[in-house]
C-alpha cells in the first residue's frame, strides 16, 4: 500500500501567536522579563514593577536590627555569659557558626572609644576579660580516655562559662568538650582528668581554681600565704571588696565622663539608671 504525500502547511502568525499567548499565561514571568514581553508582543498581561524605594528601605532596616543583635553564640553558652560581652566574644572565638582556628589563650575585652558624639552604651565600660582554656583546639595536645586510653577528641565549646574571681575584677572562661568515641564519655577541659595529662609549661598557664559552684584566680590564694597577725580571711574579702568597688566606680567615672561630653542631660540620667543595672563588685556567683 502505497502511503500518502503529506502535505506540510506553514503556521501563519495569527495561529503562531494565539498558541504562544496559551502557553505563556500558565509561565510566571519574572517582572522585568514581563515587561519586555509586553512592550514587544502586547499581550495584555500586567506585571507591575515593584517599587525599589520600599525595598531598599526593608533591606536598610533588616541589616540595622542584625548590626544591632550580638553576634552568634551557642544558645546554652548565650545564657552564662554576661550580656555586655555576648557581643565582642562572638566575634572573637566563632565565625560561621564555628570556632576559629586561630584562637589565643588571653583575651582583653575592647576599648571605649576616644570621642562620643552620642551618649555611650554602659555595656561597653563593663566588660570582662577572657579566658580561653582549649588545649586540645589551641596546640593540639594529645589527650586520652582515662578508662580505654583512646585519643579524645574535640567536641566545641562547653555549654557554661565560668567567672573567676581575680584580684581586682572578675574575668570569664570558657573551655572545651572532649569526647571518647569508645566509651561515648564527655570530659572538661578544666577537670582535673584533662590537667594532670597535660605538661608542666602548659598545665602552669591554668590559674584559676576550681569547685563546684565558684572559681578563683590563684592569685588569691597567694595572698593568704603569709599568715602573719592580722592577715585572716576575713580581711582578704575586705581587701577585694575594696579592689573591686575601685575599679567598678573607675569605670563608672569614666562613662559618666563620657556622657557629659555629649551634652544631654536626659541621656546622662537613662546612663546613669544603666549604669546602676551592671553588677555591682563582688556579687554574683560563677
Amino acid at each position: 500500500m502505497a502511503s500518502k504525500d503529506k502535505k506540510h502547511r506553514a503556521m501563519g502568525d495569527e495561529e503562531w501567536m494565539s498558541r504562544l499567548r496559551r502557553t505563556l499565561v500558565w509561565i510566571p514571568l519574572h517582572h522585568t522579563w514581563a515587561t519586555t514581553t509586553q512592550a514587544n508582543f502586547d499581550f495584555g498581561l500586567t506585571h507591575p514593577t515593584p517599587d525599589a524605594e520600599p525595598l531598599a528601605a526593608h533591606l536598610m532596616s533588616a541589616a540595622a536590627v542584625a548590626a544591632s543583635q550580638p553576634g552568634w553564640l551557642p544558645a546554652k553558652l548565650r545564657t552564662t555569659v554576661p550580656p555586655q560581652d555576648q557581643k565582642w566574644i562572638a566575634a572573637a572565638l566563632w565565625k560561621n557558626k564555628r570556632l576559629r582556628s586561630d584562637l589565643m589563650l588571653w583575651y582583653n575585652p575592647p576599648l571605649p572609644a576616644i570621642i562620643y558624639h552620642q551618649v555611650p552604651a554602659p555595656e561597653r565600660f563593663f566588660t570582662h576579660r577572657l579566658l580561653v582554656w582549649m588545649p586540645y583546639h589551641l596546640w593540639k595536645v594529645r589527650l586520652s580516655c582515662p578508662a580505654c586510653r583512646k585519643q579524645l577528641t574535640g567536641y566545641g565549646a562547653h555549654k557554661r562559662a565560668r567567672k573567676v574571681l581575680d584580684v581586682d575584677n572578675y574575668y570569664l572562661m570558657i573551655t572545651e568538650t572532649l569526647w571518647c568515641n569508645a566509651c561515648k564519655i564527655a570530659y572538661i577541659s578544666s577537670s582535673k582528668t584533662i590537667l594532670d595529662q597535660l605538661d608542666m609549661p602548659t598545665r602552669m598557664e591554668f590559674t584559676p581554681i576550681l569547685t563546684q559552684r565558684y572559681a578563683c584566680d590563684i592569685r588569691v590564694i597567694v595572698s593568704l600565704r603569709d599568715r602573719t597577725q592580722g592577715n585572716s580571711p576575713s580581711r582578704l574579702v575586705r581587701q577585694l571588696r575594696e579592689n573591686h568597688s575601685r575599679e567598678w566606680i573607675r569605670s563608672g567615672t569614666v562613662l559618666n565622663a563620657y556622657t557629659l561630653q555629649t551634652g544631654n542631660p536626659c541621656s546622662l540620667s537613662c546612663s546613669r539608671r544603666c549604669q546602676s543595672r551592671q553588677l555591682s563588685p563582688l556579687t554574683g556567683g560563677c
